[in-house]
Parts: C-alpha cells; sequence; structure tokens
C-alpha cells in the first residue's frame, strides 16, 4: 500500500471491520427492516463546512425499489409508513454531534 508499514495496514483493516449487532426482527416487520436496508446507499445528505448532515432516503429510489420488488399497492402505504419511522429514528442518530 504505497509504503505503507504493515502495523498501519492492520490498523486501518481494523478500522473498517463491519461491526455486527445482533436484534430481533418480528415477521411481519421484516419486509419493511429489508426495504429499510436495500435503500442503504440512498439517503441524501449535505455537505457543508460544519460536515455533513444526512436529510433522508431519496423517495424517488423508494419508489423503483418497491417497483423492482413487486410490492403490491396495498403493502406500499404500511411498509412506506413504516420506512418514514426507521428513517426519523436513524437520523437522531446518524446527526447526533459527535463528542470530541
Amino acid at each position: 500500500m504505497a509504503g505503507a508499514s504493515p502495523e498501519s495496514i492492520e490498523a486501518f483493516k481494523k478500522q473498517r471491520q463491519p461491526v455486527q449487532i445482533d436484534f430481533e426482527v418480528w415477521e411481519e416487520n421484516w419486509p419493511s427492516v429489508t426495504l429499510f436496508l436495500e435503500l442503504g446507499t440512498q439517503w441524501r445528505i449535505l455537505s457543508g463546512m460544519n460536515g455533513d448532515r444526512w436529510i433522508g432516503i431519496d423517495y424517488q429510489a423508494i419508489q423503483a425499489v418497491m417497483n423492482i420488488k413487486g410490492v403490491s399497492k396495498a403493502k406500499r402505504i404500511e411498509q412506506f409508513a413504516d420506512l418514514q419511522l426507521m428513517e426519523r429514528e436513524a437520523l437522531t442518530v446518524i446527526n447526533k454531534p459527535k463528542k470530541e
């Protein structure tokens, strides 16, 4: 890696290790949770002098993913409401000021 020491390479690899958190999801909530996870790359973020501020999920992407997954019209309203709830909670965590 461009002259980096083996120690610094190992330290970098440890930083990049995904954190695994086990939690239970009720079966009836699983479709909404998987939709939320599938939209993980569709967040809108504002970058400025004070850092990044996460705004929310791109709602056009939600419709596209629901179309691809074949979510019925009857389920879309329910899953969208679930998604908004998860989005609001995620934003409170993501945008929490960092302790220095």
